[in-house]
């Protein structure tokens, strides 16, 4: 059972935080997204649970992965029954971020700017969800995957979780994470969520 959780800006029903159970957290009854195999949903008990399923990748967000998310995140908006929303990763990392492999200067910087372009919407859709959204994270979450548990109403972590936005250690940055961040660094920080 999860106490002393917060839900940020939003309604937060007793009964869908209720069901972040163990039972809730399971990812067996996860159905392929006909979007993309790496992306598994299923509603439950009012909890639209969205795992990412490519722990080869450790989850990278590709370009069809971005539109996958924002699929089952358009589903789960019309549908009355979801109250609130579960993303996770299923393996070592929530996230990665980006797929490096698929930005390279063959794909032109055309297909990048897709990418980034999907990226910001898929967060702009996360904001706009009428109801809560918990990252549950179990592992790693760098770059735009760190972008992800930031732009989350709630971030339920792991003691093993870890926390990155390491492409400056390539001469690479990518800004988009910063606001999300700055936002979630100070409002995660002193608002202590105890899991028991």
């Amino acid at each position: 059972m999860l106490r002393n959780m917060l839900c940020m800006g939003k309604a937060c029903p007793g009964g869908a935080l209720a069901s972040l159970s163990s039972r809730a957290l399971s990812t067996s009854a996860l159905r392929p997204s006909p979007a993309h195999p790496s992306v598994r949903a299923a509603v439950d008990a009012g909890v639209l649970n969205v795992t990412l399923d490519s722990p080869k990748t450790r989850n990278a967000l590709s370009l069809e992965v971005l539109r996958a998310l924002r699929a089952e995140l358009g589903r789960g908006a019309d549908d009355d029954s979801v109250r609130c929303v579960v993303l996770r990763g299923e393996g070592p990392a929530f996230s990665a971020g980006h797929n490096l492999k698929e930005m390279t200067a063959e794909e032109g910087a055309g297909y990048h700017e897709r990418i980034f372009v999907e990226c910001n919407a898929l967060m702009r859709d996360l904001v706009r969800l009428p109801v809560p959204v918990v990252a549950a994270v179990d592992g790693v979450a760098a770059a735009a995957g760190c972008q992800l548990v930031a732009i989350c109403d709630i971030a339920v972590a792991t003691e093993k979780s870890t926390f990155s936005t390491p492409g400056s250690n390539f001469g690479l940055f990518c800004s988009t994470p910063g606001v999300p961040l700055a936002r979630a660094v100070n409002r995660y920080r002193f608002n202590v969520f105890k899991v028991l």
